[in-house]
């Protein structure tokens, strides 16, 4: 009896220990994709403002490394979604299910003959030991394959986090030493331009002389209606309009 008991206890903390371990495995979720968050917008700013291709040892690279880059997103990104999408795990039966099962095997008992009579606390006992077997099982292979995708995630983002740091060389290096063409733009009549704003200058000016000024009008209170209820500072404005 006494080896059934730590039999039972061990199985029994086993099923809440893989529990806890799910839990712990989600509350890592946020920080990689915070890293992923990241790295996808830095990368967005090199795709905003691309280098031409050009034939030279910088811009080859450049794009050999961004091309990496890409890729180690794809897989790190896919690998997150793998550590935490579609993981079944099984939980003990609802409290009141077990109740009703306690329930029925009592009128079991009561309807039949003493030899086919079920003893409830040991069937009882069967009962949950093999659901904390079995549930702990299938939690624990989930979590074994959550915590591959997570390691898989985070070598990932390493690799992702080197590539971004080497692409980020050329790029500023073909971005300073290549600047773009600058457009020019010629202003034509100069004098003609600088007349005519200082004639609609005094124009403005005219007017807001000519205009008296006016008293500035009161803000409008507001009502919020939320459901059938209303507050009481809102039926005493009620009562006192009527």
């Amino acid at each position: 009896m006494e080896f059934n008991k730590e039999l039972f206890g061990f199985f029994k903390n086993c099923y809440h220990h893989e529990i806890e371990r799910k839990d712990k495995i989600n509350s890592y979720l946020s920080f990689p994709l915070a890293i992923i968050t990241l790295i996808i917008g830095i990368t967005s700013y090199f795709l905003n403002d691309l280098p031409g291709l050009k034939n030279d040892f910088l811009c080859i690279s450049f794009y050999l490394l961004f091309f990496c880059l890409l890729i180690c997103i794809i897989f790190s990104f896919y690998y997150f979604i793998r550590s935490f999408f579609r993981y079944p795990y099984d939980y003990i039966s609802y409290s009141l299910d077990i109740h009703q099962y306690i329930e029925d095997l009592k009128v079991y008992n009561s309807n039949v003959e003493d030899v086919k009579k079920v003893y409830i606390e040991n069937e009882f006992h069967d009962f949950l030991m093999e659901q904390y077997i079995v549930f702990s099982t299938n939690n624990a292979k989930n979590n074994e394959k959550k915590t591959y995708h997570m390691q898989r995630t985070f070598i990932s983002i390493v690799f992702a986090l080197i590539f971004l740091i080497s692409t980020a060389i050329p790029f500023y290096v073909l971005k300073y030493n290549y600047p773009q063409n600058i457009q020019k733009v010629e202003i034509i009549n100069l004098e003609e331009s600088k007349a005519m704003s200082n004639s609609e200058n005094k124009d403005k000016e005219k007017t807001q002389k000519t205009k008296e000024p006016q008293k500035p009008a009161r803000p409008k209170g507001r009502r919020i209606m939320e459901g059938e209820n209303k507050d009481p500072s809102q039926i005493n404005l009620e009562n006192e309009k009527e």
